[in-house]
Parts: structure tokens; sequence; C-alpha cells
């Protein structure tokens, strides 16, 4: 869950960073004319910040009674609607002011955050080229492509390191799977903003389809910084989505170890009716339509059965 939670959070953040972008793209001109006004550009990022200040507090409170409202409503559904699920009606809502502050003022911190880091591109730009509605990317920088492919490169061999670590159990797999992952993700992104920098674009020629779908890469260029946080969204919800399912089909379901986490069941079925009749004997594969004649592949199957009632299994569907 600690895995799972900080690509969330980066999502959230990148999310957080996208919006107020926009909102300044928006605002270019604005930006502009303080800059021809004679306002330093620490002056109007801490203009800017502190109105993204305001915004964010004022987010987090409706967060938070968002929250509380969200959870008190969960725990009724638990105790009427999906009772079934838990077995019991005794839950209660528990609140705790401290966290409620803490994750408050986290949210805060963490948007100023993202904000300060979108206002960074605000100094390298002419009041000349604001006013007009220019972009504010800044300029092409060699030592920072450079230093973009060196990260790249790092971050690309180092997760090759952690894949070789947790394969030969070295590493915890989780870790090795979600650090590498991690990484394998900072090495795109800087390949990815490598491309998206690069100086030497050749015309566009010829009406085909691929000639559409050049045009529309080539537009993704436009803006370089826009684009790679659409990349980087739309890339951590991948993630998130391979690794919830490659998860769930890890191959301990194979073990037929009693101390292994399936207990030594390779497979599990559940009827919705009780079974009444013992599937190890022939009058009991005879009652459940099960094959029982010589060359059956069940014959070596041993079944075991356990009763199930609502709310006795553990598992992320209750809890």
């Amino acid at each position: 869950f600690t895995y799972f939670s900080f690509f969330l959070v980066v999502s959230s953040l990148l999310l957080t960073g996208l919006f107020f972008k926009l909102g300044i793209e928006q605002r270019l001109r604005e930006v502009g004319l303080f800059h021809a006004m004679g306002y330093p550009p620490k002056q109007i990022r801490s203009l800017f910040l502190s109105e993204g200040a305001v915004l964010a507090i004022l987010g987090s409170l409706l967060g938070l009674g968002g929250a509380v409202g969200y959870a008190w409503l969960i725990m009724l559904g638990l105790k009427t609607w999906w009772v079934d699920s838990v077995g019991t009606r005794l839950l209660t809502l528990h609140v705790s002011p401290t966290t409620l502050i803490l994750g408050g003022m986290g949210g805060v911190l963490a948007a100023l955050l993202a904000i300060a880091w979108t206002l960074r591109g605000l100094r390298p730009v002419t009041p000349r080229h604001l006013l007009t509605g220019g972009e504010f990317e800044g300029a092409r920088s060699l030592s920072r492509m450079r230093r973009s492919l060196m990260i790249g490169v790092a971050s690309f061999v180092l997760a090759l390191v952690l894949v070789g670590s947790a394969a030969a159990d070295v590493l915890n797999r989780v870790a090795g799977f979600f650090g590498a992952g991690s990484l394998l993700l900072v090495a795109l992104l800087c390949f990815q903003w490598i491309w998206l920098r690069r100086k030497d674009k050749a015309l566009l020629v010829g009406s085909a389809p691929k000639a559409v779908l050049r045009l529309g890469l080539r537009n993704a260029t436009y803006r370089p910084g826009r684009s790679l946080l659409s990349i980087a969204l739309i890339a951590f919800a991948s993630f998130v989505i391979v690794a919830v399912d490659a998860f769930r089909r890890g191959g301990e379901g194979e073990s037929f170890d009693q101390d292994s986490g399936n207990g030594g069941f390779p497979l599990l079925a559940e009827s919705l009716l009780p079974l009444y009749y013992d599937p190890n004997t022939t009058a009991g594969k005879e009652a459940l339509n099960l094959p029982y004649d010589g060359d059956s592949p069940i014959n070596d199957v041993q079944f075991v059965a356990f009763r199930v009632r609502p709310g006795e299994d553990t598992s992320c569907l209750n809890m």
C-alpha cells in the first residue's frame, strides 16, 4: 500500500502542477505586463504563490470535510447495505483531529511545492515574449539536455540492476518491482524530454495518415513541459494499473507447500449453495456431476471442504 500510495501522491502532484501551469499560460499577458511595469521576477512569483496558497488552503479545508463525509457514508453502507460483507453492525467512525491537521498541512505543502516548481519557468522569458502570449518553457540548454540524458541512462542501468537483484532473490521482489518501475519511468521521461526539446525538426510533407500522425507528434513539441506532464500522468496511472494486475497474477497459487501463502491449495472454488456430498467419494462426484471414471483427470485431486459465512473471508473486498 505504501508503494501504491507513493505513485498516487506523485500523480496528484503532477496533476496539480499541470492545472496550475495551464492557468499560468492563460495569464501570460498579465505576467508580461507585470514585467513591463518593473516588477522583479521574484515578486511576481511571490504573487502567484500567495494566490496558490489561498486556493490550496481553501481546497484542503473542503477536502477534509469531504473526506470525513465520505468516510461516514462508507461506514453507514457497511452497517446497512453491505453488512453481509463484514458480518457485524458494531462499526463506528473514528476521526482523529491530529490526522486531519497533518493531512491538511501536507496537502497545502504539496500544492505549494508543485506551484513553486511550475513558476520556475517564468524567469528566463522576456516581457515582450510574454505580452505576445508566447510560451514560458525557457530556452533550450545543451547542459540541461546532457543532464537529462545522464539521469536517464543512470536510471535505466540502475533499474536493470534492481531487476537482476530481485530475480536472484538478493532484493525483495516487491521493492525491486516498484524500484525498477520507478527508475524506468524516470529514464523514459528523461528520454521523452530530450525528444520533445530537440532542435532538428524535418519539414512535414504529404497528406497520408502517416503525415497526420507526424503532425500530431510535432504538436506535442509545441509546449514540451505541458506534454511531458501529461505523458507522466498517464504513465503513472498505467504503471499502477499494471502493478495491481501483476500482483493479482502472482505465482504463489501453484504452490503445494502448506507453509505458503495459499496453505497448499493451488485452486480455490466457492459455491453459492452448500455442498452436502463429499467430492472425494464416487457417490459425491456423481451427485456433483464430476467425472469419476478411470481416465478422469481429477482422480488424484483431493477436495477439502470449508464452510464460509458472510464476513469470514479476509480480503480487500471487506477490509
